[in-house]
């Protein structure tokens, strides 16, 4: 059946009639990369120079972490009452209490920069990275294995990590990288540079169940409903974002959001059947992570550290003026 997608065209004028956006701006990094949304008041935010950030209450005071790590942080996950975040030289920084304290874990295992993070519960995670590396850890990142998805070239980076159950996740990554594990990652169908493919970064993979999935990144957004072994371009116009989408966030049932380059902003209520569009602020940002505590209550992230939050689904937006204050890391 031929799926028509609806898109709603505004000018600028028009958009901030429909839904004007407002900065949440706690002046803390040049690049925040990721997101979470924990509830509607604790939301964890990471980036660049060892940037670890969280509020407890909806945005208004943002806390930041000790420099004990300069690394740059490019994705952060919640599951259980367990945080982690990863980032570059094999970093990996765990909370156990909603963020007001972090730990940096210090295992020779992990090599390389670590760009993907995923945990099913507060004990089973998976991370991922530089050449293609996955590492799994059973006892909340007190130790890893290492599990080699395939011989893939130094130009694969795992950049999405997605797990549906212990038994079925998904990678996505840099030149074309995607695949899949149905054994909890001891074997992986994973695949690089195919002819569909070659040459283009996902940096984004979510499933809504076990056949039913999504990948964003350059060029394409493309989508499966058997589980990962073959994928279509949806018809979600790249150009609305300038070419790339960097995030999508299945907010409630049938309600997602993407962010992507340009401050734009998609979101569907009929699972991707059809979209509508709003460019954040002036647009002169790319939004890298985005997450919902509900179908109305979100967060944004991107260049500039920039944040933006909206707690109607984008209706109205109110603004907030952070106020930081530091605490610290062990490890």
């Amino acid at each position: 059946m031929k799926r028509i997608v609806v898109l709603l065209v505004f000018t600028f004028a028009e958009l901030f009639g429909q839904i004007s956006w407002t900065r949440v701006h706690p002046k803390l990094q040049d690049q925040i990369q990721d997101v979470v949304a924990i509830n509607s008041q604790i939301v964890v935010a990471v980036g660049s120079n060892g940037g670890l950030f969280s509020t407890s209450n909806g945005g208004t005071t943002w806390n930041t972490a000790g420099a004990a790590s300069n690394s740059n942080y490019y994705d952060v996950d919640f599951a259980g009452g367990f945080l982690c975040a990863v980032g570059t030289h094999g970093t990996v920084a765990v909370s156990r209490d909603s963020a007001n304290s972090w730990t940096i874990l210090n295992d020779a295992t992990i090599v390389g920069d670590m760009m993907a993070v995923d945990f099913i519960n507060s004990a089973d995670g998976w991370i991922g990275g530089q050449n293609g590396v996955i590492y799994h850890t059973t006892n909340q990142g007190t130790t890893w294995s290492v599990q080699n998805p395939a011989t893939l070239s130094s130009a694969a980076f795992i950049r999405d990590i997605y797990f549906v159950n212990a038994s079925k996740g998904f990678v996505a990554g840099t030149n074309g990288t995607y695949g899949y594990t149905t054994d909890g990652g001891a074997t992986w169908n994973i695949s690089e540079a195919s002819v569909n493919f070659q040459g283009k970064i996902f940096f984004d993979i979510e499933f809504t169940d076990v056949s039913n999935g999504w990948m964003l990144g350059t060029s394409d957004a493309i989508r499966s409903t058997d589980g990962g072994s073959n994928w279509n371009v949806t018809g979600l116009p790249t150009v609305a974002f300038g070419g790339i989408m960097y995030d999508m966030d299945l907010a409630a049932a049938n309600t997602w959001f993407i962010s992507g380059e340009n401050g734009i902003v998609a979101k569907t209520t009929d699972a991707g059947g059809n979209w509508t569009y709003t460019t954040v602020g002036n647009g002169s940002f790319n939004l890298y992570g985005c997450s919902f505590a509900n179908a109305d209550t979100g967060w944004v992230v991107g260049d500039g550290g920039v944040i933006y939050k909206t707690t109607d689904g984008g209706t109205n937006w109110t603004s907030q003026i952070a106020t930081v204050t530091r605490e610290y890391l062990n490890g």
